[in-house]
């Protein structure tokens, strides 16, 4: 589908490059740690060297970022606007390779997924959908841990 119709322009193609380009010079060029990585059984216990400069590159990539912004060389909407050139591509073809594509999987039911709340701990660690309940305004969220995002 993005072929026919919903590839990324060209400033958005510079913009993408222009960032991965900075990260691989961040990652070459910032300071950073050596470690080891966890042993390989299938290479007999091997630990490989990993170099990581991730909070150097982090926060000079917001240190750059910002001062593009403020000082109206690149605003960060910019971002936002080139993401997904959506107004550019055709709905109608959009639509017939969708149903094309859903037809080609045969018989499809659309229903509701419901999904169970659960706690498991192990090793001190709480994992699970867990609900929780705002006692002051009795707003209910449900929690994802560890670290409420997945992977």
């Amino acid at each position: 589908m993005a072929y026919q119709g919903a590839y990324p322009s060209l400033k958005a193609w510079t913009m993408y490059w222009t960032f991965l380009l900075f990260q691989a010079a961040f990652y070459c060029l910032m300071p950073g740690v050596w470690t080891k990585g966890k042993p390989l059984p299938h290479e007999n216990g091997l630990r490989l060297d990993y170099y990581c400069s991730a909070l150097p590159s982090w926060w000079t990539t917001i240190a750059v970022a910002l001062a593009l912004h403020f000082t109206d060389t690149f605003k960060l909407y910019q971002i936002i606007d080139e993401f997904g050139p959506r107004p550019t591509m055709d709905k109608q073809k959009w639509r017939d390779t969708y149903y094309r594509r859903l037809a080609e999987l045969g018989d499809v039911t659309f229903g509701r997924i419901e999904i169970a709340p659960f706690r498991v701990e192990r090793f001190g660690t709480a994992f699970g959908l867990i609900p929780s309940r705002d006692e002051e305004t009795g707003d209910w969220w449900v929690e994802l841990p560890p670290g409420n995002s997945m992977a």
